[in-house]
């Protein structure tokens, strides 16, 4: 062998043990890196699987939440005769959600219908069942306020107006 050749040969081997080393290296390193990924894909995996049991426990009382709210929204709503005194009545709710802006309700003074109203508070939900809540309050206080003094019918839904525009 010449001395050409011996370095060549030297290089060669000193290259192979350099790519060893580095392969040797970097596959301890994969190795290392594959058995934590799996124990934190294992560890994000339980932790999903708790949110979303928890998600899940929230949906279903929210449901139940609408539920109970809708059962106490159509309590609400005033219970009728087909036939009162001078009118025959029918009427037919169905709220586009479990609850819902939309209300009716009747106003009696000696068994004899005063007055009637229909209100659908803009937008449906929860936001406006509860505007609608309160107006129902409004609107029969105010026009029960407004019967005992005989106001007139334009005064009235001006103090209706006027009232809930307050509160709102």
């Amino acid at each position: 062998w010449n001395l050409f050749t011996l370095g060549v040969v030297v290089t060669i081997i000193g290259f192979i043990i350099l790519m060893v080393t580095r392969y040797a290296k970097l596959y301890k390193e994969n190795a290392y890196l594959t058995a934590n990924l799996k124990h934190e894909v294992f560890l994000k995996t339980k932790d999903l699987e708790v949110k979303n049991k928890s998600l899940e426990d929230q949906k279903i009382k929210s449901k139940y939440d609408l539920q109970m709210a809708a059962s106490v929204q159509q309590k609400f709503l005033p219970k009728i005769n087909n036939y009162i005194k001078g009118w025959n009545l029918a009427v037919s709710y169905t709220p586009l959600e479990e609850v819902s802006g939309d209300f009716y309700d009747f106003y009696f003074k000696n068994d004899d219908l005063k007055g009637f109203c229909i209100f659908d508070v803009s937008g449906h939900g929860i936001p406006a069942s509860l505007v609608t809540m309160l107006s129902k309050h409004i609107i029969s206080n105010t026009f029960f306020d407004s019967l005992r003094r005989n106001d007139s019918c334009a005064t009235i839904m001006t103090d209706i107006n006027d009232i809930i525009i307050q509160e709102k």
